[in-house]
């Protein structure tokens, strides 16, 4: 036990007299010590004591390391995609939830006919490549400028990234090409529709026209492009207008710094806008690609088989598979959320760490429940003429364990790593308390 300055006996005054009395005998400054440098036990308890109030007054607040902000941004764009897939897969309405099969029923195509709702596929598939090359390379120059390395680094991340834009770019623009020449070939045949287009595939199905959301889609496959290739253009610009990096030779009597200038402050905020611009272009892209893709020939199972349309599932996930799905997504779009929020506490973090936890444990639980569904699907006979699809229902399994992975390897490196490699609150003094 420390002794407090109320409960000092009296050799210990005596102790602090004979440190102080050399420097009074001698007629030098107050505390100026003639001799050899002697410590006293009092002032290192009590400076042992306020060092250990200011490492655990130091303690109580986390500190997230630099990655942190991105990789949450990242989870909340696989967090809220899952979410949406999950909605827009179920069999459900406002006021009820239906069960559902996890497959789609198409028409059966034959080997000359690739079309997807009036366009061919080779078009979609350029649309698809586009978003995923653009994006790419909006998120590789986008950690370069979060991160700021080195400059040959940074050099180096913002030619890659805007060579990926620029192909990202030309790509689109080639897709944009490919649907100018179809946008009047263009048929919405989904669902219990009934309209007055006949297709070449069946002539039982009645499709409706769909061209004006095919010159949507041809107009923002040729804006995202283009506004890619000009991004690019002015990251590269960027890139080779920035400054070297500073040497300690640098510092020598011919050296003078160059004054402070808002150009690159000005760069910075021009290619976050393009950037940002870009992205919103592209996203549109892929919503358009996305509603054409579900125009394509479908049918309800009733539809197929011909009974009423209450003695089948439909297209659809199973009811548990659903609200499990649901109220995970919510859960855990919920706790990235509230971890945006800058707070410091040690408690906070840790509760969300444990939040997050739980939410990876049934984010995997929900990833076996799906694949097990998909598997029942495809062990049920497909009617005959048609094809039983499931990579729509695919992509939510892939989803499952993508967040699954990437919740746990947040908390590894946030939360177990960084802390366990984390010394500076480590007591490394010979007493306690």
């Amino acid at each position: 036990l420390y002794p407090f300055p109320g409960e000092l006996t009296r050799p210990v005054v005596d102790e602090m007299v004979s440190i102080l009395e050399p420097s009074v005998v001698s007629g030098g400054p107050p505390m100026i010590l003639d001799g050899p440098m002697q410590r006293s036990p009092v002032l290192d308890a009590l400076a042992g004591v306020e060092e250990a109030e200011r490492q655990e007054a130091e303690y109580e607040w986390f500190r997230y390391s630099k990655m942190a902000l991105p990789f949450l941004i990242v989870l909340l764009l696989v967090a809220v995609t899952l979410f949406c897939l999950t909605v827009w897969q179920a069999p459900m309405s406002i006021k009820r939830l239906e069960s559902g099969t996890p497959r789609t029923l198409e028409i059966e195509h034959d080997d000359e006919n690739d079309d997807e709702a009036g366009l061919p596929q080779g078009n979609r598939n350029c649309r698809i490549a586009a978003f995923i090359i653009i994006f790419v390379g909006i998120l590789i120059v986008g950690i370069v400028m979060y991160l700021k390395p080195k400059v040959g680094a940074r050099k180096g991340g913002y030619m890659l990234g805007a060579v990926l834009l620029i192909l990202g770019g030309v790509v689109a623009i080639i897709a944009f090409g490919l649907d100018v020449g179809n946008l009047n070939d263009a048929t919405y045949c989904r669902d219990r529709d009934q309209g007055t287009v006949i297709i070449d595939i069946d002539p039982r199905v009645r499709c409706q026209t769909y061209r004006n959301i095919a010159v949507a889609t041809c107009a923002s496959a040729g804006v995202a492009g283009f506004l890619a290739i000009y991004t690019g253009i002015v990251v590269i610009v960027a890139a080779l207008k920035a400054g070297k990096e500073i040497k300690e030779d640098d510092f020598d009597a011919t050296y003078h710094p160059r004054p402070i200038s808002r150009s690159s402050r000005t760069a910075k905020t021009v290619v976050l806008v393009l950037l940002a611009a870009t992205f919103a272009a592209t996203v549109i892209l892929t919503v358009f690609t996305i509603l054409l893709h579900e125009a394509r020939e479908t049918k309800y199972l009733d539809e197929v088989v011909g009974t009423r349309f209450t003695t089948n599932d439909r297209s659809g996930w199973p009811e548990k598979n659903t609200r499990l799905r649901l109220a995970l997504t919510i859960l855990v779009i919920g706790a990235l959320v509230f971890n945006l929020i800058p707070f410091r506490s040690r408690v906070v973090a840790y509760v969300i760490a444990f939040i997050l936890l739980v939410c990876t444990v049934l984010c995997i639980f929900a990833f076996a429940l799906d694949v097990k569904a998909v598997d029942t699907a495809k062990d049920m006979p497909c009617p005959i003429g048609w094809d039983c699809e499931y990579h729509r229902y695919i992509a939510v399994c892939v989803f499952d364990i993508l967040l699954a992975l990437l919740l746990m390897v947040y908390i590894l490196v946030e939360f177990v790593v960084r802390v366990a490699m984390d010394d500076t609150h480590v007591r490394a003094l010979p007493y306690a308390y």
